[in-house]
């Protein structure tokens, strides 16, 4: 299973759960003078209930860090039952279910926080692999193509060929691929490791030996492509690399 990123929370520190965040939440409204005042009671329902919701994502963390991920769970869906808005939430709670073989629940929240944040880098990533788990073209097209041919950004087409190679599309994740390490100019290790892992997985050392050539042309003592580039019973060295295609020029 991943290993999900541990989190201080929306408030920052470690909170006690949700009655803590109320504790918290009544301190608050009585230093700022609205406990009492009959102009406010909206105000401090929403507050009581977005920071009671916040303390849900911390107990969701630490039951992470424990290795609970079914407690996490609750926990997150518990936060976004008492707070909708919580974006945070919903972003762990997909993480979770990915995790737990649930990629099509988790793409419901995904979305509910991408129609809001369409540019999250995060959400997008767990998006992507959402969508390649339950092998939803249609969806890729939507939430990530798009996103890649709008930017232009080497990431974007990364994440894209990444999806699409784990959707079973070698062809279409070749092109996105190339596009990543085309954008970046050649400048960038990742993309090269990138095509260069790409390619061992289908069983072309031919190409895949090539990208971890230029790879060590952008870092010639790279641990992962010497190693990759050893098991393929080459030897890799600084005589041994490769201008990266990409690069002007080349």
């Amino acid at each position: 299973m991943r290993v999900v990123r541990k989190s201080r929370g929306r408030f920052g520190g470690t909170v006690g759960g949700a009655a803590a965040a109320v504790a918290v939440a009544a301190t608050t409204l009585v230093g700022a003078g609205l406990v009492g005042c009959e102009n406010t009671p909206r105000l401090r329902e929403r507050v009581f209930t977005e920071r009671a919701s916040y303390a849900l994502v911390n107990d969701g963390d630490r039951a992470l860090e424990n290795d609970q991920p079914e407690m996490a769970r609750a926990h997150y869906r518990a936060a976004i039952e008492q707070h909708p808005g919580n974006f945070e939430a919903r972003k762990k709670l997909a993480e979770v279910l990915i995790d737990l073989g649930d990629p099509a629940t988790a793409r419901e929240h995904l979305e509910v926080v991408l129609t809001e944040k369409p540019d999250d880098e995060e959400v997008l990533d767990l998006m992507a692999i959402a969508l390649a788990q339950t092998g939803d073209v249609e969806g890729m097209d939507r939430w990530i193509r798009s996103v890649a041919e709008r930017t232009n950004e080497a990431q974007a087409w990364a994440r894209l060929g990444n999806a699409l190679a784990l959707m079973g599309d070698a062809d279409q994740a070749e092109g996105a691929l190339k596009r990543a390490a085309a954008v970046d100019e050649g400048e960038s290790l990742r993309y090269q490791l990138l095509l260069g892992d790409f390619y061992r997985a289908l069983g072309n050392d031919g190409e895949a030996l090539r990208r971890y050539r230029m790879a060590l042309y952008i870092d010639v003592m790279n641990d992962h492509a010497r190693a990759a580039i050893r098991d393929m019973g080459e030897i890799p060295g600084p005589s041994f690399t490769l201008r990266p295609a990409e690069r002007p020029g080349s």
